[in-house]
């Protein structure tokens, strides 16, 4: 019989989940504003921004922890709430 993972597990499953939704919104909302200003550079470094957000928050969900670029707050931020180093 299989144990259901542990709570701590399925509750960083779907923080991460809510995670990637928010990000892909973000994405959304991004793409329309830089197509509403032609010259939107800072769109465009944006949508640059939150795809690399994007790509971590899969490559976390995926428990694929291999990324050694980790001195940006956020992702301080994000290991402090997962627990992943």
């Amino acid at each position: 019989m299989m144990r259901p993972p542990p709570k701590s597990a399925v509750v960083r499953a779907r923080w991460l989940a809510e995670l990637a939704a928010t990000l892909g919104e973000a994405h959304r909302l991004t793409l329309r504003l830089a197509d509403d200003r032609p010259n939107g550079d800072e769109a465009v470094a944006l949508i640059a921004h939150i795809r690399t957000l994007q790509v971590e928050v899969e490559t976390l969900r995926r428990g694929n922890h291999t990324r050694t670029d980790r001195n940006d707050p956020i992702w301080t931020y994000l290991s402090d709430l997962t627990g992943n180093p």
